[in-house]
């Protein structure tokens, strides 16, 4: 199972994920460049940017971590994870809250 603090942290970029897109999508293309909310925006989109950095390793290292994938699983997934980033929402909620060492299936 993954830590509290990962399951927080995972957690935390899906809230803010989801209060920051419609957020801003809404408000950048009525925005003036300059200092003022242009820069409050682009310091919120970098910092959402290095949060889902930090969620991405979170997540890959607890797939590298599970042992009841087999190799062919854990490569399927890491490429899903590569290639869609929703499915790393699917993943987390459909395995960090079990157990990591249970019995292969």
């Amino acid at each position: 199972m993954m830590s509290r603090f990962e399951r927080l942290l995972v957690l935390f970029h899906l809230v803010g994920l989801l209060l920051y897109v419609p957020c801003f999508f809404a408000t950048a293309p009525h925005m003036e460049f300059g200092f003022g909310p242009w820069t409050l925006l682009m310091t919120a989109h970098f910092l959402m940017m290095f949060l889902g950095l930090v969620v991405f390793v979170v997540i890959v290292r607890d797939l590298y971590l599970r042992d009841y994938f087999t190799a062919n699983q854990k490569l399927t997934w890491a490429l899903l994870f590569c290639l869609l980033t929703p499915s790393i929402w699917v993943y987390f909620f459909r395995h960090a809250w079990k157990p990591r060492n249970r019995v292969p299936a």
